[in-house]
């Protein structure tokens, strides 16, 4: 199997952190690029806009009658184990205007970044905890396809 160059750069990112952390998100990785794949996406390395993606993101395009879809996981590149799932829809001929963002959130009380998930840095070292998040977005994953073929705002759709 080949490796295309982003996830060549993605594995040597990995490569720099703690083991016990990578497994997780090699784990997370797969569940959610799993499902986006088996819905048409494909992992792309530069994004529709010509843009470079990341190596600690995950840019997964759909291209369909008109229109470009894009989901993101974007990984906190220090390791904290956070992660943010972000989605879009643009048109495909220019000016390529966009015709839906938005982030899948969750709603816990008092908490002031509703888009970012994983553990906070009272309980870092709780891989429980980065679990946990990985299957509600994993069960939260079908409310992004529902956005973005029907505009359908789902209860953890921001």
């Amino acid at each position: 199997m080949t490796l295309n160059k982003h996830r060549r750069s993605q594995l040597k990112w990995l490569a720099k952190g703690p083991s016990r952390k990578v497994a997780l998100l090699e784990e997370a990785i797969e569940h959610f690029t799993g499902y986006f794949e088996a819905q048409g996406f494909n992992w792309v390395e530069r994004s529709f806009d010509g843009d470079r993606v990341r190596s600690f993101e995950i840019l997964l395009e759909r291209h369909s009658s008109g229109t470009v879809e894009q989901v993101d996981f974007v990984f906190d590149p220090g390791w904290s184990m956070a992660f943010w799932v972000g989605f879009r829809a643009k048109n495909s001929s220019p000016p390529h205007q966009m015709i839906l963002c938005k982030n899948l959130a969750h709603f816990r009380k008092f908490d002031i970044e509703p888009t970012r998930w994983g553990p906070r840095w009272w309980n870092i070292r709780r891989d429980s905890v980065f679990r946990r998040d990985v299957k509600k977005v994993a069960t939260a994953l079908p409310e992004i396809t529902a956005c973005l073929q029907d505009g359908r705002s789902g209860k953890h759709i921001l």
